[in-house]
């Protein structure tokens, strides 16, 4: 019987049995160095493992340890990560027991149902792929291309099977054998056995009941057609996974299916495409605004060697008619623990205001929290004000969600005093 897997939040200290302590944390290195992680990493502790800056999924043969936000959000976090993700790393190894507990998704089961899904969804709007692919057949019937020279070497005793080159309307292509592929390496992660037959019939439909073994040799980054865009969606989770496991080479013997993310990157990608939604509803009316992302400002002259030290970078600014007017600061951290910003994120968010000549910063969090705004000393020089947000990190849904952010940024701008005029129009 599999062993359920081990839970612990980010940041926090967990207690790993001595059995699976070593395996647990070498893949955990490992998954680490992978993601190349800004900060943070795996830190070994006497029985104990704490993961700093990581979320995901760490499995191994014997084991999974599932690593939550240390935000605490809802049980459909994992969602919110996809649907964030885009081309950010994910680091995905190559197997995952399934656990004999359906009652709590793993992020590699969660990936696995979404991609049956998403293929049967496909299935059901445009059915099997099929292109036109060239064969070659020995046939009693001459259909397609003889090849003259091989049919006369063998004519005196065999004449009547003609050797043909000819293109069939088939689903034996790369397109289906790549998504085949991936659906049949997620099916053992699936743990609730009716979504796990539910892919095993879409892929059983889609590649014609054969087994596919090993994808196309040119599946990782193979572009699909258009004339096949319901299976992009399905497209793109199979690219991601295996791209990764491409990156990681082939195993000798079957590992766990790691799974894991950086992320504070999430935070930044959300403010970005909040902003977006924000400037292009304030921009109907009036003014033109536009966001800016990340960009060096320098906020120390003078002679100096430009070491880069005198640079900062906002993770975004809001512009209007092409000049900074809100900068703003994303902070990957628990904002429920001090009800109040850090003073080194206040140091950060009210340079770079100076530096920019914003008259408002502000600061966001992952929380759903409400805004606050805070007077900064010395009026008359920018930034007037500081302002904290909470924008539900892990609530969000792609598509779902981004106009009622942007209102709350903008109702947030809209309360406050600086000294520039905002003119937003109807959100």
């Amino acid at each position: 019987m599999s062993r359920e897997p081990i839970r612990v939040c980010e940041g926090s200290a967990v207690r790993v049995p001595a059995d699976i302590y070593e395996e647990l944390a070498q893949e955990g290195e490992r998954v680490a160095a992978e993601l190349t992680l800004t900060f943070g990493g795996l830190i070994r502790l006497p029985g104990a493992l704490r993961f700093d800056n990581m979320i995901g999924t760490i499995a191994t043969p014997r084991a999974t340890l599932e690593i939550s936000p240390k935000t605490r959000p809802g049980q459909d976090w994992l969602q919110s990560v996809l649907d964030l993700l885009d081309d950010r790393p994910v680091v995905i190894a190559e197997d995952l027991s399934a656990s004999d507990s359906a009652s709590q998704s793993t992020f590699a089961d969660l990936i696995a149902q979404i991609y049956a899904g998403r293929l049967s969804r496909a299935l059901a709007t445009d059915g099997t792929i099929t292109t036109i692919e060239p064969e070659f057949a020995r046939s009693n019937m001459l259909s397609g291309r003889l090849r003259v020279g091989e049919w006369t070497q063998r004519a005196a005793y065999d004449g009547h099977i003609f050797p043909v080159d000819r293109q069939i309307l088939t689903t034996r292509n790369a397109y289906s054998a790549t998504l085949s592929y991936v659906g049949q390496s997620l099916s053992q992660h699936l743990r609730n056995p009716s979504v796990r037959r539910k892919l095993a019939d879409a892929v059983a439909e889609l590649c014609g009941g054969r087994e596919v073994h090993e994808p196309p040799a040119n599946a990782v980054g193979l572009i699909l057609p258009d004339q096949w865009g319901a299976y992009l969606p399905a497209w793109e989770l199979a690219q991601m996974v295996l791209k990764q496991r491409y990156r990681f080479g082939r195993r000798s013997q079957p590992y766990g299916m790691s799974l894991a993310i950086e992320p504070w990157i999430l935070l930044e990608r959300l403010l970005e495409r909040t902003l977006t939604v924000l400037a292009r509803q304030m921009g109907k009316t009036g003014p033109s605004f536009t966001s800016r992302p990340q960009r060096n400002t320098m906020f120390l002259s003078g002679k100096m060697r430009d070491d880069r030290r005198r640079h900062l970078t906002p993770d975004c600014v809001l512009m209007k008619d092409g000049l900074p007017i809100v900068n703003f600061e994303a902070k990957y951290r628990d904002y429920e623990r001090t009800r109040a910003p850090l003073r080194s994120e206040s140091y950060q968010a009210i340079t770079a205001g100076r530096a920019l000549g914003t008259s408002l910063a502000v600061l966001v969090y992952p929380n759903a929290c409400e805004a606050e705004i805070f007077n900064v000393r010395k009026t008359g020089h920018p930034p007037e004000e500081l302002a904290t947000i909470g924008l539900d990190l892990f609530g969000y849904r792609r598509g779902v969600g981004e106009l009622e952010r942007a209102e709350r940024l903008g109702s947030l701008l809209g309360n406050t005093s600086g000294t520039y005029t905002m003119q937003i129009g109807e959100m």
